[in-house]
């Protein structure tokens, strides 16, 4: 006997209420983790056909080997089904995890139910089978273990992987028990099918061809002979292993490396330590974590209080389910689902809540079965075990709900597993890209990189983002000693070598920056090589080099049109090359992607004033000044349109203005200075030349201005010495023209 499709229906429906109340505030939380290089960054997203494609326009069927879904097909193209419709808002890639967790919550309650029916139990269970199978999918559905598979959009693979391997079990004990032959044939296919389709998911299925041939001898045959009355079923299971093969070739990769290497008695010993933590996580889910510290047994004096707490659980387990197959079945098969990770050192990974998902599922029935038994014994009744049940459910469901809080963000997800695992450097170093990602000054990101790489002094990644954060504080010789180390670690990190090209650039080494960047130019591919392209560009200007410069900015925004930086920079770069309708040009394209900022708006008016466009130059920095009223910049350059305009009283506001903001400002000073002058007001503009001279000894232009300020108010014996340096320096300078028209000044005196 079989769940009714009204009772399956009926169960799927209260799941799906169930589920959605408890995970419906997380739908909208951010990605994390690996989902940025499982959705956000995974090229074989963006398009459904060809489902296979090529390396260099790849199809949902063929994901990037160092993608989390390499390897996986069928995970990947459910994600790229997501994007087409969704985009990348999350929260339509989490309704389709919920979906798929209540469908494997009801073929659970389908499965146990069908179990519970089977001749073996004898009629034990043939009142309660169903109200047993239901609090099973109840309590499995709502354990605060499971929220990492469903809420973490990347685990799809572990949700498909979980519902095909249920759904393999059921349909093969749906064909051991069909009616008649045909439905026996079909529900074979079926099996097989499922089975095949989870080994395109995610690997754990490895074992479901055991697991299946250890309950038909556990439940329905009395002999491992028996089994050979099903050769083609497990012929058919069996097969699913070449496409497991097929899809491996090539290895784990991108799993581990030269550092992060354990030896397998290392990687074994730990092991036990984390087998206990999956135990003491499914009696009692707190804390949960999005990653665990890899804190590492190497040594038998660490290994063996774990190592024998371990033999102890594992013998009184043992000794619970010897004699009783139906625990025994559940107890094995959990191992087997574990074993790949328990046996294969994946030392980036050392425990992980979403490998509990389908061991949970059984050691879930388990429990509720096991405990109907204890209570019928002690002569508990029906309203009793519901009320037991429902309360389970709620303290479940309730920590599940606070759980799901740490979700919100990327950074409330990092910040809880750094208080959960505060010697994990992975949460450390992630609750610093989280922090950087959200805007945060730069200095509030240190702290997490520094403690990263206390606890791990190799990690290349907290050195590249450590070098970057510093390199914003203008702390360039500090972050160029991090970088240097990075790249001894790996000489081909392109965030390290593009991250030291800046740095080598601002604290005044160009010509030795061009070196890293250019070889990060060669390994990046297209989008990201946007920022080297820029940042190439700006060691070039610094060392004179603008027309190469501007080559590399135009290759930048040919790659990426809607960059705001390179095309900001491309502005500047050909203003400082004199081509300045190219640079309106520039400076246009940028405001018609950020029309409110106000450094372009600043860049746009003096392109503008410098092509004697004054009156549009005027307009664009009162706009500039809307958007920045106390920036000196805009003030001075706003005055400066105005004086070539002829309206130099509304200049002089402007320009007294600029200098209240900045007394300091050289144009604001020298400008106001020659207006002053211009107004015959020579004894006040005396006192701005004069400032304008300390500021910039080397001006030339405030030296002769200052001079014919002195010679006004009558002091030419001040005024001639001053010429005269003025002259200097105009010479020294390439100024002829102007170093001419002092010269005729002298001349007259």
């Amino acid at each position: 006997m079989t769940a009714s499709p009204a009772r399956t229906l009926g169960t799927f429906a209260l799941l799906t209420l169930v589920v959605g109340a408890i995970y419906g505030r997380a739908l909208p939380a951010p990605f994390i983790f690996d989902d940025r290089l499982a959705i956000v960054e995974n090229p074989s997203l963006l398009r459904l056909w060809p489902l296979v494609g090529d390396a260099h326009e790849r199809g949902p069927l063929n994901p990037p080997p160092l993608a989390p879904t390499a390897r996986r097909p069928l995970p990947n193209w459910t994600l790229a089904v997501d994007r087409h419709f969704y985009g990348l808002e999350p929260a339509g890639y989490r309704v389709t995890n919920l979906v798929l967790h209540t469908l494997t919550a009801t073929v659970l309650a389908v499965l146990v139910e069908g179990s519970l029916l089977l001749p073996y139990f004898g009629g034990v269970f043939a009142g309660v089978a169903a109200p047993l199978a239901l609090a099973t999918a109840l309590v499995w559905a709502v354990h605060p273990l499971v929220t990492e598979a469903v809420v973490y959009v990347t685990q799809r693979t572990e949700l498909l992987a979980a519902f095909f391997y249920l759904v393999t079990l059921c349909a093969a004990l749906r064909h051991w028990t069909a009616p008649s032959a045909s439905a026996a044939r079909a529900w074979l296919v079926v099996a097989i099918a499922c089975c095949w389709l989870g080994m395109a998911s995610k690997e754990v299925m490895a074992s479901a061809p055991f697991v299946v041939a250890l309950y038909q001898r556990t439940f329905l045959v009395d002999s491992w002979r028996a089994l050979r009355r099903s050769t083609p079923l497990y012929v058919g299971l069996a097969s699913s292993w070449l496409l497991l093969i097929g899809l491996s070739v090539g290895g784990i990769g991108g799993l581990a490396d030269a550092r992060h290497h354990v030896a397998p008695l290392v990687w074994w010993a730990t092991q036990t330590k984390i087998v206990l933590l999956y135990l003491e996580l499914t009696l009692w889910p707190w804390p949960l974590a999005i990653h665990y510290a890899p804190n590492f047994l190497r040594t038998f004096g660490a290994a063996w209080p774990w190592l024998v707490a371990f033999t102890v659980v594992a013998a009184t387990i043992v000794a619970a389910v010897w004699r009783r197959p139906a625990a025994r079945f559940v107890v094995i098969a959990a191992v087997l689902v574990l074993a790949p990770t328990l046996v294969v050192p994946l030392p980036k990974m050392i425990a992980a809540e979403r490998r509990m998902y389908v061991p949970l599922a059984g050691l879930v029935a388990l429990a509720v079965v096991g405990g109907h038994r204890w209570l019928v014994a002690r002569g508990g009744r029906g309203r009793l075990e519901a009320s037991v049940a429902a309360a389970l459910v709620l303290l479940l469901a309730g920590v599940s709900v606070v759980r799901l809080a740490a979700y919100d963000t990327v950074e409330s997800i990092w910040r809880d597993t750094v208080r959960r695992q505060p010697d994990d450097p992975m949460a450390h170093y992630n609750l610093g890209v989280a922090l950087l990602d959200a805007g945060r000054p730069p200095a509030e990101t240190l702290p997490s990189f520094e403690e990263a790489l206390r606890l791990d002094p190799d990690y290349p990644s907290a050195l590249d983002n450590l070098g970057m954060a510093l390199n914003k504080l203008d702390r360039s010789e500090e972050a160029r000693r991090h970088l240097e180390r990075a790249l001894v670690l790996d000489p081909d990190d392109v965030v390290a070598l593009n991250n030291l090209g800046i740095a080598l650039t601002r604290t005044g080494h160009a010509e030795q920056a061009l070196a890293p960047l250019s070889r990060a130019l060669e390994l990046q591919p297209d989008q990201p090589k946007v920022k080297v392209h820029v940042n190439l560009a700006n060691a070039l200007l610094a060392l004179g080099r603008v027309d190469d410069a501007i080559g590399h900015l135009e290759r930048a925004v040919a790659l990426a049109p809607d960059d705001v930086d390179a095309r900001y920079n491309l502005g500047g770069a050909l203003m400082r090359a004199g081509r300045t309708l190219a640079a309106i040009v520039a400076f246009e394209a940028v405001l018609t992607l950020a029309p409110d900022d106000g450094e372009t708006q600043n860049n746009l008016g003096s392109a503008l004033l410098g092509d004697g466009q004054t009156d549009r130059a005027i307009a664009v920095f009162r706009r500039a000044l809307g958007q920045r009223p106390d920036n000196a910049n805009v003030l001075a350059n706003l005055g400066t349109a105005l004086l070539v305009a002829g309206r130099r009283d509304e200049a002089m506001t402007q320009l007294e203005a600029a200098l209240r903001v900045s007394p300091a400002h050289l144009n604001a000073q020298r400008n106001l200075a020659s207006a002053l002058l211009d107004a015959g007001r020579p004894g006040e503009a005396v006192a701005h030349f004069e400032r304008a001279v300390r500021l910039d000894p080397n001006d030339a232009v405030s030296r002769f201005r200052c001079a014919l300020a002195y010679e006004a108010i009558g002091r030419r014996d001040d005024a001639l010495p001053l010429a005269r340096a003025a002259l200097v320096l105009a010479q020294e300078q390439g100024q002829a023209a102007f170093a001419a028209e002092i010269t005729a000044w002298l001349s007259s005196r």
